[in-house]
């Protein structure tokens, strides 16, 4: 014979007017052609990709590993705070000061009594006086 069969491997180079050798794969080891020229291979290691082997190698078969887990990044909580809590807090803030600074100019001429007292209240705080904005 001139080839070897799946299983086994070339053991002995062929020369002319002689038989092939053949010898089985040793283990962790496959061969998966017929041939004279081609060597057994190693099974992969999934080991050292990172995954559990799914399916033992044989001699005949490469090892199965398992499928790799898709990792997934950290959700990143950082930005919803941000724009959840700050940004709100930052639209008051500066609602509350354009509301004071319309108030003070206009002297409350346009706001109701409640938002006046309130209002007036910023301004003086604003000012650093104990006196209305008035």
């Amino acid at each position: 014979s001139n080839s070897c069969l799946a299983v086994f491997v070339n053991f002995i180079a062929v020369q002319q007017n002689k038989d092939t050798v053949c010898k089985r794969c040793l283990a962790g080891y496959f061969s998966d052609v017929s041939s004279s020229t081609e060597t057994c291979k190693s099974w992969t290691n999934c080991t050292a990709l990172g995954t559990a082997e799914k399916i033992r190698g044989t001699d005949r078969l490469d090892a199965v590993c398992e499928e790799p887990l898709i990792s997934v990044p950290p959700r990143d909580d950082t930005k919803k705070l941000l724009y959840g809590l700050i940004v709100p807090f930052l639209l008051v803030v500066l609602i509350a000061g354009i509301v004071a600074l319309v108030y003070c100019q206009n002297k409350g001429k346009a706001l109701t009594v409640g938002l006046q007292h309130w209002a007036n209240e910023i301004c003086r705080r604003i000012k650093g006086t104990k006196d209305s904005c008035r």
